[in-house]
């Protein structure tokens, strides 16, 4: 019996389960030997003799009748209901070649970026979702949907990934499909190209002291990506260039959450530093604060409630006056009472 949607084996010989498990059979490949050709080891008989030889003998009888049924089926469906129905059925089997012609896709190979691109280290892609529908090789030839290959989320690809945001362009993942499917001409290798990055009025530039990371923060009005001819400008969210170890902050951007383009917090022994994560984070927030204050007295009642200064004994009641240099060793602080 062939199975409409599962493509795992449950292998019979006498009566006897010799591969796969019953417990789970619904909808398996249901696959009885013949006790002439195939022999299980006694005396539990539960394992096929020459089990890796036999199994790979049953994989490609199954790969037959498969073939014979997707092909069937390919005569008979609209290609929609084609790839939808069989598509995954294709991949398992190594089949795929059958759809090379097929005017449609799966949803399952299209990604839009509807989020923030992190380094998302182990957790998942949050920024990125699936299409809910099969797609059109017309909606691929008319534009209508633009699709491009990346490479993850990593320093050197942020701005790629940031202007893909910024174009609505689709991710495409076409590893599944053979080399001479029709889809491949229409796949841009973005991160094949080059890609510039402009700031746009920078106003200050300080460094991040954070727990894990310490890169240059640059406030500005905005910042353009440049690829080829094409230029995209973003005023809303901060972003990571890796090459001048500077996080960009745009005139709309307040959240902090660019740390997590520079890195993924996780070390050389594969721990991720969750805390220090959202130390960085409310960091980096904090001085974005600081840098944008016009108000010289409101920056520093904003630097002075961080520290604390009420928990001295030593302090409390003193008058100070402060002259901020353009260092930590050329600050002049005087006692005044």
């Amino acid at each position: 019996m062939v199975a409409e949607r599962n493509h795992s084996m449950l292998v019979f010989l006498q009566g006897f389960v010799v591969h796969g498990d019953y417990r789970y059979g619904d909808g398996e490949n249901i696959i009885h030997l013949d006790t002439r050709k195939f022999h299980a080891r006694l005396p539990d008989r539960d394992k096929l003799i020459d089990e890796d030889e036999q199994l790979e003998r049953i994989d490609a009888c199954l790969q037959e009748v498969w073939k014979a049924k997707l092909s069937r089926a390919k005569s008979e469906l609209t290609a929609v209901k084609f790839v939808e129905r069989y598509f995954e059925a294709a991949s398992r089997w190594r089949l795929v070649e059958l759809f090379d012609d097929v005017p449609a896709l799966p949803a399952s190979l299209f990604e839009r970026i509807v989020g923030y691109p992190i380094q998302e280290g182990y957790r998942d892609p949050e920024y990125l979702k699936r299409f809910e529908r099969t797609v059109s090789k017309e909606d691929i030839e008319q534009g209508r949907i633009k699709l491009v290959a990346m490479d993850s989320v990593y320093d050197e690809r942020i701005a790629h990934w940031m202007y893909a945001r910024g174009r609505g362009l689709t991710v495409f993942q076409s590893g599944g499909l053979t080399e001479k499917h029709w889809a491949h001409p229409f796949v841009r290798q973005l991160c094949d190209e080059e890609c510039e990055v402009e700031i746009l009025g920078e106003t200050v530039r300080e460094k991040l002291e954070g727990t894990f990371i310490s890169p240059d923060v640059a406030i500005c009005e905005a910042y353009a990506i440049r690829v080829g001819e094409d230029r995209v400008v973003i005023r809303d969210e901060g972003m990571y260039c890796h090459e001048d170890d500077v996080i960009l902050v745009p005139e709309n951007e307040t959240s902090g959450q660019a740390v997590r383009q520079v890195s993924d917090y996780v070390d050389s022994d594969e721990h991720w530093h969750h805390e220090d994560e959202e130390g960085d984070a409310n960091a980096l927030k904090d001085l974005v604060l600081l840098l944008r204050a016009k108000d010289p007295k409101q920056a520093l009642e904003s630097l002075l409630a961080d520290l604390k200064l009420e928990r001295y004994p030593s302090l409390r009641g003193k008058v100070f006056t402060l002259k901020v240099g353009s260092s930590a060793d050329r600050h002049l602080i005087e006692l005044l009472a």
